[in-house]
């Protein structure tokens, strides 16, 4: 499958992206932004089959968010969500775009629900998958790795991610690696390993942007009270057991937003790995409307 790679520029530096079918992107006005969650994650983590496929029905926009994998000369405190909400704009505009569909997945549906509230005449539908509309996903995350994690996951959470201390990339992969079973059910059935452990070494993790975003004010955003201006069609998915974005979160989305419709899957928070299949079948549904 061929993509077209260009460099946009943004603010001090340059987006990196990977484009379907380039050259009609401008005669288009089906095109879907895939947006990476973390933060820290390149758009190789959603490169992957189920995503891909969407591709008979949309231009993909695949982007590196400022300051992970291709994108350049950005720094950890430059790359907050309203950077990438306004990288998202840029983009727009540099294709002359009307209107753009989103696939936030996990931190991506965070700005992808902060991008249609600020720019919401660009939108013209949402998929959100495994994420929340606040900052209160971390209050239940922090409970549900004490109820369900074991000790080692609990205390490295406690250790690392919660304090935003990670060294380095290597540590961000292990970390992953025992979180694994936790994220994905499908890791939890084999007894371990981790789904993003490959993908992590193709490019270096920037741990500075994922200590920043636990330890600093990154977090303290609340989408809920303004979900019920969102007028785009809207389609909810999250997994019964995930821990990071609790499915709580996922039904107060659905309820707020007017032209919404929730699915909860049998899946941790993986749902493109532990549910491929039925996260293409209700996304493929979905944009054909």
């Amino acid at each position: 499958m061929m993509f077209q790679s260009v460099e946009i520029p943004f603010n001090e530096g340059y987006i990196y992206c990977e484009i379907s079918d380039y050259e009609t992107i401008t005669r288009t006005s089906n095109v879907m932004f895939v947006l990476s969650g973390g933060p820290g994650l390149s758009m190789l983590n959603y490169q992957i089959d189920p995503v891909l496929k969407l591709r008979t029905q949309n231009h993909l926009v695949f982007l590196d968010p400022p300051g992970t994998g291709k994108s350049r000369k950005f720094t950890a405190n430059n790359c907050n969500m309203e950077q990438y909400i306004e990288c998202i704009e840029c983009i727009r505009q540099f294709f002359d775009l009307k209107k753009i569909t989103l696939l936030g997945v996990s931190y991506g549906t965070m700005v992808a629900i902060g991008y249609s509230l600020k720019y919401a005449k660009a939108i013209k539908s949402m998929v959100l998958v495994a994420g929340a509309s606040s900052y209160h996903f971390l209050e239940k995350a922090k409970q549900n790795v004490l109820e369900h994690g074991s000790k080692e996951q609990y205390d490295l959470c406690n250790k690392l991610l919660w304090e935003g201390k990670f060294s380095c990339s290597e540590e961000v992969a292990n970390f992953f690696y025992i979180l694994g079973p936790l994220y994905s059910k499908t890791l939890k059935k084999s007894g371990g390993g981790s789904i993003l452990s490959d993908k992590l070494k193709q490019y270096d993790y920037p741990f500075a942007l994922l200590n920043l975003a636990f330890s600093s004010d990154f977090w303290q955003f609340d989408y809920t009270k303004d979900l019920k201006n969102i007028s785009c069609p809207v389609l909810i998915l999250s997994g019964k057991e995930d821990w990071i974005n609790d499915p709580f979160f996922a039904k107060i989305m659905g309820r707020e937003i007017e032209h919404s419709t929730v699915h909860i899957l049998d899946s941790g928070h993986s749902i493109l790995y532990d549910q491929p299949e039925a996260f293409y079948s209700l996304t493929s549904a979905f944009l054909s409307c």
